[in-house]
Formats: structure tokens, C-alpha cells, sequence
């Protein structure tokens, strides 16, 4: 009998899997007596709701619970003056926990970045003396000014932030403002980090004049000023003029920071290059200087205008390393000539016999066992100075497609929102490679990559 009743009860905790051992349930005997239904009693999540700063508890905060498996059975309340917050008649389960007050970052329970932690309840686990962390919110601001120390108005600020998601670091932009009057800007509601700032500007006096004449030579008299024919480099937090130089600013919760960058206008360069002379007759693609900001690429601002014999002129650019992509002889429009030029001189011509056509790339993920591609799976390419040169996210059947990619060495790497995987071995119609590199040529390319969890 005792042998009996404990099978019962094994049969009970299982919760609904009588049916899975239907052999052993019928093998008992007609006399005995069916077990008399049990039931789990609910549980409560408790707890207090505090500064992740000062621990002080919060009152007024908004909290609410959320049935993991069940989304749409949310309960929420608002904390008392000692922060406390009850919520009774929870059933055995797995839930989530999240608070939200003005001024501070909603946070849920013991969350780091994007991973949080699930609550689960039942007899055997205490849920009643939970502690909610929220951090109070940050902020910068300042005011950009110019070398007399006036204030620059309309000036462009750019708010970059380092992150790790997936188990990578970037630095990518998260919000941009215009300065007023005053030249001032703000970033609001800020959780901690490392972030940097970035201002592009140009001076309202600014004008840029052609310097070629109508036959393509160099006019000795030039129509304006020299002293107005200027520019502002892009400037970087603490002075910098490139991205690499630039001096984070490390923001911790509740931080008021204030930054003052000061910009200063610089001789404008003119800057050459040649095209084909129907070209010029009949429209052209024109050179386009990029310039790279932390993981980011962007098109620098000039203005481009082409005179006889094939010659053109670039004006409004400051000095600077920047990645010159040219139209290529004889190929389509989107396929360019890149090579990287560090523009110092005024009337320097662009060099592009060193450039090479871009190629593109297409890349397929095979994962072991036949594993389905994971949510959010992205690839990001790295080049020899292991800077991201691209971030692409792969589709349900396991592709992504890169279309233009400077000719060049990289390195694969694969994340996803909480993983990252190891490239096992790469291969192309050209062949196995057992690294995770591949070569990226001028005609286009196409890989597979078998992935395993790291």
C-alpha cells in the first residue's frame, strides 16, 4: 500500500503526464482508491524598491509583474513610502519583474545591460523580500564655441555611446541635438557608460571659391578672401579632430555632466581630381571622401564642380585621413575605386592608382546538428587593424548579403543576442578554409560557414 501511494503521488507532482505512463497507471489494482486531488497554494512576490546609488527606497514607483509564459497576465501597483510593493494569489510560475519612476532608468529585477533575471515562484522559493534597483538618470550637456569663444550656433552634436551587446564593443551613435543660440546642447535620461561627443559645424561666414579656370589650370587671382574660405574639422569630447584620439566620458547614474568643446576654423583645402572628358559633357559620378567615426562611416560634406579637360574641384574640406571612393572605368555606377588618402595640402590631386574596386559578399551559416539560425543572428567583418568595417544582420535561412566592401582580409565573427559562436571552418566555390578569415577580391565573392556555440 505504501508503494501504491507514493506512485500516486509521484503521479500528482508530475502534473498531467499520467498519460505518458498510462502502462504503469492501469497496472494498479481495481481496489484501490483514486488519490485525492492536491493543489499547489499561490505564492506572493514582495519586496522593496530602492536607489541603486544611495539604497534609499523609492516611493511612488510603478511595479508590475508579468507571467513569463503568459504576457498578457500583468499585474502592477505603486510602491508605498518605504518602497514596499506585495503582490498576492501568484500562481507557481516564472515571472518578470519591472519598476519605473520619473528620473530614474526602468530597470528590470537584476538587470545588467539587456539580460535580466525571471522570479520563480512556488512552496519552495521565498519571493517576499526581493530588492528592485533602479538607477537614477544621467546627463550631459555643454556648449560648443569657436576660437574667439563665441558661441557656434547650429552646430551638429552627435552623442555616441560604447556598448557590449552579444558580447561585442561598439560605438555607435544614440542621439544627436543642434545647439541654440547660446551654443548649448543636452543629452537627457542617460543610463551609465562610456559615452563620447561629436560636433560638425561650419562657419557661417564660410564661402568656398573655384580656383580652376575655364581651361582647368590653377587661376592666379583668387575671387574671395583666403581668410573666409574655411572650414571646421569634426571635433571630438577633450579637443581631438579624429575619432581615435577622442576622450570618453565616463557617466555614472545620476551624473550631471557638462562638456565645453571648442572648434577653430581652418584653411579650406581645394582638392583635384580627373574623370574622363565625355564625362564632364554629359554628367559624371563624382569622387565622394568618406571619413570613419568609431564604427561608423559617414560622407563628408563638400562641394564638387568640374571645369574642361577632364579636371574637377572639390572644395570645404578640412584636412584629415579620409577613404576616397572614385567611379571606376568601365564597370557600373555602384562598383567604385577605393584607397585611403591623408589629405594635408591645398590643390593635392586624389590619387587613386593605389585604390582597388570594391567587391561584395555573400555570406551562408551552416549550424551543427542542423540547429535553426537563432534570432538576431548578425556577422560583423573585421579588417587587418580589427576595426568593424560591417555589421549585418542574417536572415531566417542563415544569409546575409554584404554588397559593397572595400577589396581586402577579414576576419568573420558571429553573435547573437546572447551568444557568441565560433567559426568552425569557411568555404567557397574556391575552396575550404580552416580559419575565419576570408579574402575579399574584386569580383564578388561568396562563403559558408559552418558556426559552433563558443
Amino acid at each position: 500500500m505504501n508503494g501504491r501511494r507514493q506512485l500516486h503521488w509521484a503521479t500528482l507532482c508530475l502534473l498531467g503526464v499520467c498519460l505518458q505512463i498510462s502502462a504503469v497507471c492501469a497496472g494498479q489494482s481495481p481496489s484501490s482508491a483514486p488519490a485525492a486531488e492536491t493543489s499547489v497554494a499561490p505564492t506572493k512576490i514582495a519586496g522593496t524598491v530602492v536607489s541603486a546609488i544611495t539604497g534609499t527606497p523609492l516611493a511612488q514607483v510603478r511595479v508590475s509583474t508579468t507571467d513569463v509564459r503568459k504576457p498578457a497576465n500583468t499585474r502592477w501597483m505603486v510602491t508605498n513610502e518605504n518602497g514596499g510593493f506585495e503582490f498576492g494569489q501568484i500562481p507557481p510560475g516564472k515571472y518578470s519583474l519591472e519598476g519605473a519612476r520619473r528620473g530614474y532608468l526602468t530597470a528590470a529585477y537584476e538587470q545588467h545591460e539587456q539580460f535580466s533575471t525571471a522570479i520563480v515562484t512556488g512552496p519552495e522559493f521565498d519571493t517576499t523580500k526581493l530588492v528592485l534597483r533602479l538607477t537614477p538618470m544621467a546627463s550631459i550637456e555643454g556648449r560648443v564655441i569657436d576660437e574667439p569663444g563665441d558661441a557656434v550656433r547650429q552646430a551638429q552634436v552627435t552623442l555616441y555611446r560604447e556598448n557590449h551587446g552579444s558580447g561585442i564593443t561598439r560605438t555607435t551613435p544614440i542621439n544627436n541635438d543642434l545647439t541654440d543660440d547660446l551654443g548649448t546642447f543636452e543629452f537627457a535620461a542617460l543610463a551609465p557608460g562610456k559615452y563620447y561627443v561629436a560636433v560638425s559645424a561650419k562657419p557661417w561666414y564660410a564661402v568656398h571659391p573655384v580656383v580652376l579656370s575655364g581651361d582647368g589650370t590653377n587661376s592666379s587671382t583668387p575671387s574671395v578672401e583666403r581668410s573666409l574660405d574655411v572650414a571646421y574639422s569634426t571635433t571630438y569630447s577633450g579637443g581631438a579632430t579624429e575619432a581615435d584620439a577622442a576622450t570618453p566620458i565616463d557617466v555614472k547614474g545620476g551624473d550631471h555632466t557638462e562638456v565645453e568643446i571648442h572648434i577653430a576654423a581652418m584653411p579650406s583645402l581645394h582638392i583635384f581630381f580627373r574623370v574622363p572628358d565625355d564625362e564632364t559633357q554629359h554628367g559624371f559620378a563624382s569622387a565622394v571622401l568618406t571619413k570613419r567615426v568609431f564604427d561608423i562611416e559617414y560622407n563628408q560634406p563638400s562641394e564638387t564642380r568640374c571645369m574642361s579637360k577632364g579636371v574637377c574641384e572639390m572644395t570645404g574640406v578640412p584636412a584629415g585621413t579620409y577613404l576616397v571612393r572614385m567611379p571606376h572605368p568601365g564597370r557600373q555606377q555602384m562598383s567604385t575605386q577605393t584607397s585611403e588618402i591623408d589629405l594635408r595640402n591645398d590643390g593635392q590631386e586624389l590619387d587613386t592608382s593605389r585604390g582597388e574596386p570594391e567587391g561584395s559578399l555573400k555570406l551562408t551559416i551552416q549550424m551543427p546538428q542542423r540547429e535553426g539560425i537563432p534570432k538576431g543572428m548578425r556577422i560583423m567583418l573585421l579588417d587587418r587593424q580589427s576595426r568593424n568595417r560591417t555589421f549585418q544582420e542574417v536572415d531566417a535561412s542563415g544569409q546575409a548579403t554584404i554588397p559593397i566592401l572595400p577589396a581586402g582580409k577579414y576576419s568573420i565573427q558571429v553573435y547573437a543576442a546572447d551568444k557568441r559562436y565560433a567559426v568552425a571552418r569557411t568555404f567557397s566555390d574556391a575552396g575550404q578554409r580552416g580559419d575565419s578569415g576570408w579574402r575579399v577580391d574584386r569580383a564578388d565573392s561568396g562563403t559558408g560557414s559552418r558556426k559552433r556555440k563558443r
